[in-house]
């Protein structure tokens, strides 16, 4: 539902309110005469998310490329801070490429497990929850940073 609302699709949010509404009631037959249109506006939604992110991927690779060209190797400093600006401007693909650099340069392996909680929340397009995990990240890190 949040995440309908998020990206636009504004009739999938009010179907999935309707029906969740309805469903606490268990009033079936109202659920199995909106499932249709409820699948109806999933699939447009869908369409228009991969058609959206198609596009603004082919547009923004030639500015990677261009960035990492000319960006020397980032500090896992940096590349936190970069992940969260990327994050919070809802850049996928960035966020994605910089969050695969810091995975390299992990090695504690609770905190690969953080890394891949991330990875999967910017595949699901959940830029706000990705961004905690980060921040939450960063925490530790800076933890470890102040031991060493």
């Amino acid at each position: 539902k949040s995440r309908a609302k998020v990206v636009g699709a504004t009739d999938l949010y009010y179907i999935s309110v309707r029906l969740e509404q309805r469903a606490k009631k268990k009033d079936l037959s109202y659920i199995q005469a909106e499932l249709p249109l409820f699948l109806h506006e999933w699939m447009r939604a869908d369409e228009g998310l991969r058609l959206f992110l198609s596009e603004f991927t082919l547009e923004n690779d030639s500015e990677i490329d261009k960035t990492k060209e000319a960006e020397p190797a980032l500090s896992k400093e940096d590349l936190i801070e970069k992940l969260l600006e990327a994050l919070a401007d809802y850049k996928n693909r960035e966020s994605a490429t910089y969050l695969e650099q810091l995975f390299h340069l992990e090695n504690d392996k609770k905190l690969q497990e953080s890394l891949y909680r991330m990875k999967e929340k910017i595949e699901m397009l959940d830029f706000e929850d990705a961004q905690q995990l980060v921040k939450e990240y960063k925490r530790k890190q800076e933890k470890r940073w102040m031991v060493k």
